[in-house]
């Protein structure tokens, strides 16, 4: 990983990715190793998609530890992938919504994700499934949020989650219709509130 050959880099960071997909213990393994959320938090300033590809799938793995989450946060993860996140490279999107789902399960980072929410809604118009379906998770839980409904309202979001609500697969079915339901019970919500006053 320290390596200035940059195809070196990212096959280490694959590497290392597959390593840490045993989430009870990947997390551990790689804050076992001095400097080494550091050291992926530094790759993320590199200029090359391969690489930023790489290292953002370990760490969609190991922010599913909420200590691993709440050190790299510390350190300016969500600025750094908020700032990556203006890509127009397919394979890193991929691999920032992958990022974004895994940090969305953490209900204390779901309103920090607010700003992130039409960047997402425009991901969702790409005709790779794969980074759709990761969006929609993401999605999924960041409705459980009103203010982040409110937003994806407003982004549009609703035609293009009722089009994959399609899909053949029965968990993004519901992960697609919570999301739908979260929505549109916020949005009564505001509606009655509105009617009221």
């Amino acid at each position: 990983m320290k390596s200035e050959n940059n195809d070196v880099i990212s096959s280490s960071a694959r590497a290392i990715y597959y390593l840490v997909r045993d989430r009870k213990k990947g997390a551990d393994v790689i804050r076992s190793y001095v400097g080494g959320l550091e050291i992926l938090l530094k790759l993320l300033h590199k200029q090359n998609n391969k690489i930023l590809s790489s290292v953002c799938f370990v760490i969609s793995e190991i922010t599913e530890d909420e200590q691993t989450l709440a050190i790299m946060d510390d350190y300016g993860l969500l600025v750094t992938l908020k700032q990556l996140s203006s890509t127009d490279n397919i394979e890193l999107k991929k691999a920032l919504s992958k990022c974004w789902k895994s940090i969305s399960k953490n209900h204390l980072y779901r309103r920090a994700l607010h700003s992130i929410i039409p960047t997402l809604v425009k991901w969702l118009k790409e005709k790779e499934d794969m980074l759709k379906i990761e969006i929609v998770y993401t999605l999924y839980y960041l409705s459980h949020d009103n203010q982040n409904c409110k937003l994806m309202f407003q982004s549009g979001v609703v035609n293009s989650v009722i089009e994959l609500i399609r899909s053949r697969d029965h968990e993004l079915q519901e992960a697609c219709a919570t999301c739908l339901r979260n929505i549109r019970s916020t949005v009564h919500s505001m509606t009655m509130k509105n009617q009221d006053d």
